[in-house]
């Protein structure tokens, strides 16, 4: 049977393309150690711990030692589950190989920073991040 390929819209200006039809590509997760998963579970960590500290102060949500509200801490920038933000970390040290240890050694504004250029770049459906995007402590790519 001879079938057209399906075509999706590939652009703002309706041009269309070939869809890619296989399944997403997948990263070999074991690739990364135990030294390393356990720097990246830190940084995590830290990242969902300042970003909800950083949103709380922008949005004075830290009055008077109140506890925080999940709900209150959804952000289109940045996200704020740790275990989301280990998973951005995994696909970028695989694809970029992270200098974790100097990674997780920034200040706080140097490592959110970078947290953010992350976030704004990975691909979580694709398992992809931009060859281009500079980061700080990429070993590979622009730096």
């Amino acid at each position: 049977m001879n079938q057209k390929p399906p075509f999706k819209v590939a652009g703002s200006l309706g041009s269309f393309g070939v869809a890619d039809v296989s399944a997403p590509p997948q990263l070999d997760m074991t690739r990364i150690g135990p030294a390393d998963r356990a720097i990246i579970e830190r940084m995590a960590e830290r990242a969902a711990r300042l970003g909800k500290l950083w949103h709380g102060m922008a949005h004075g949500a830290l009055r008077d030692g109140a506890p925080m509200d999940a709900q209150r801490f959804r952000d289109r920038t940045f996200e704020l589950n740790p275990t989301v933000l280990a998973m951005d970390l995994c696909v970028v040290h695989l694809l970029r190989g992270l200098d974790l240890p100097a990674f997780e050694a920034a200040d706080d504004l140097t490592f959110q920073a970078e947290i953010a250029i992350v976030q704004s770049h990975v691909n979580r459906r694709l398992c992809s991040f931009p060859f281009g995007v500079r980061l700080r402590f990429a070993r590979t790519g622009e730096r």
